[in-house]
């Protein structure tokens, strides 16, 4: 056999077919026994396999820690020492609050506590702050869970003389209040992050010694971070980098607060006279449209006629959950037509069903659509948003979900240049696009991708629901513009996701 050919692991069986090739074998030499359940060659047989299924196991765990990119539990930590690095423990949400104080303002100390729904947070900088001034926050806490809407008011433990008890959280530019809270890194995400090292290894000052710095900024759960050399000319870095999410599709953009940590860990820890410029990520919102072609064993339209065609109708808006008014392109809505639209809060989409459907005006293409109640046709707790599409009603759409968010995770920043001073790295992004961390659209959305760990939900082909599908918008390429050197990087981000017939 050719060695291309070979699977590239250790190969075993599994339980029952361990026990299936012993009684098949018992049959050749003794074809008239009985090898069925009870029997005496069956109970062997299932001894047997029990005693080689450990066995077995082992032998694949040994067979994938030889290679570096696949090595697990012991073996990848001994490897993530080797490099000079550990798993990332678990960190509590950042960001910043504002206080209110008497007349000459108040004392905060770091290390003073803040609470909210049982969940502590500490303030980070000593400093007298007056009324309405920010003061940043980290949780003591750790997880998902330390996460907090801004707007929301924490208590504190033992405020401060001419302090209010409450502070309000901050909405930062990304929309954000306290984020960066998450668990500690996984081995899947540590096996990426091993290897960018093996394939940049950092030194003296280069950098991929500022992308491994910025990771390591104590009580920040940093996700990936990109270097821009000679960003501001000879002697200057820039440098950007991404929050791990707490799950699947939610906000990577470092607030004002995070930032500012990263820079002062930075200037720590590289020489004074090198020229640090630690950047932004300003969300690029997409909306994915695709036609999918849905497995004949499958829930597939429900409408035989489904409604709208791509692109039809769209949110102009909204008056309730059930009352709304669509613009809509061709074929109009009627009575009994199922649609959905997509929660991208909750990532699962939300059935509607029209009940009346009547233009706003003669000859006006603006419809005003009360959704069907009666019998849970209708999801009576999503409100739609003006600018949301609408896309015809399956019961297999919330299948593709986690396919298309998990693209977006593995999303990278774009480039903060729009040329460059010669076809070098100088200013280029570092870790290069599309070698890491692609930034743009591509049709990749929709393949197989062999280079991720197995079971991992990425490629729409992988969706077992679906037969066929094609990417409608954006049109592919499709990537971030430009951001400001030095300042920021934009990301794609996902804002809607429709499929149609």
């Amino acid at each position: 056999m050719p060695l291309d050919d070979l699977p590239g692991e250790i190969v075993t069986f599994g339980r029952d077919e361990v026990r299936d090739r012993y009684l098949r074998d018992y049959l050749l030499r003794n074809p008239s026994a009985d090898t069925g359940p009870g029997s005496l060659p069956y109970a062997r047989a299932s001894v047997m396999a029990d005693t080689l299924a450990p066995i077995y196991a082992n032998a694949i765990i040994i067979g994938r820690n030889v290679a570096g990119s696949t090595k697990t539990g012991r073996a990848l930590l001994e490897e993530a020492a080797r490099l000079g690095t550990a798993p990332l423990p678990a960190a509590g949400a950042s960001g910043a609050v504002e206080i209110t104080a008497s007349q000459g303002g108040t004392k905060i100390f770091a290390g003073d506590e803040l609470r909210v729904s049982g969940r502590r947070y500490q303030a980070i900088a000593t400093g007298v702050y007056a009324s309405g001034a920010q003061v940043p926050v980290q949780g003591i806490d750790t997880g998902p869970s330390t996460n907090v809407a801004a707007g929301m008011a924490l208590s504190w433990t033992w405020p401060r003389p001419g302090c209010s008890p409450t502070a309000i959280v901050i909405r930062q530019f990304d929309g954000s209040g306290l984020s960066g809270g998450r668990d500690a890194e996984t081995e899947s995400e540590l096996q990426d992050r091993l290897r960018s090292l093996r394939s940049n290894p950092p030194a003296a000052g280069n950098e991929a010694d500022y992308i491994q710095a910025v990771t390591r900024t104590p009580g920040l759960s940093v996700e990936a971070a990109f270097a821009f050399p000679a960003i501001k000319g000879p002697g200057t870095k820039g440098v950007i980098f991404t929050m791990r999410p707490g799950t699947a599709g939610a906000n990577r953009s470092p607030n004002t607060a995070q930032i500012a940590r990263v820079l002062q860990h930075l200037r720590g820890r590289f020489p004074a006279d090198d020229g640090i410029f630690v950047g932004a990520i300003v969300p690029k919102p997409v909306t994915i449209a695709l036609r999918v072609d849905w497995r004949s064993q499958v829930p597939g339209w429900v409408d035989s006629y489904p409604w709208p065609e791509p692109g039809g109708a769209m949110v102009k808006a909204v008056t309730s959950a059930v009352d709304f008014v669509v613009s809509v392109q061709g074929r109009p809505p009627e009575r009994g037509l199922s649609f959905g639209l997509f929660d991208r809060t909750a990532a699962q989409f939300r059935p509607k069903r029209v009940l009346t459907a009547a233009p706003i005006a003669a000859g006006s293409t603006d419809y005003r659509i009360v959704a069907d109640t009666s019998n849970a046709t209708s999801d009576v707790n999503y409100t739609p948003e003006p600018g949301q599409a609408l896309c015809p009603w399956s019961d297999s759409l919330d299948s593709l979900v986690a396919s298309v968010i998990a693209l977006f995770d593995r999303l990278g920043p774009g480039e903060q240049c729009a040329t460059f001073f010669d076809p070098g790295l100088r200013q280029r992004r570092i870790p290069i696009d599309p070698e890491a961390w692609p930034s743009a659209i591509t049709n990749r959305m929709l393949s197989t991708r062999r280079d991720l760990p197995a079971g991992e939900p990425v490629g729409v082909f992988d969706v077992p629901t679906v037969r066929d599908a094609a990417l409608i918008s954006p049109q592919v390429p499709y990537g971030p513009p430009p951001g400001a050197p030095g300042m920021f990087s934009h990301l794609l981000v996902l804002q809607d996701l429709v499929a149609y017939a």
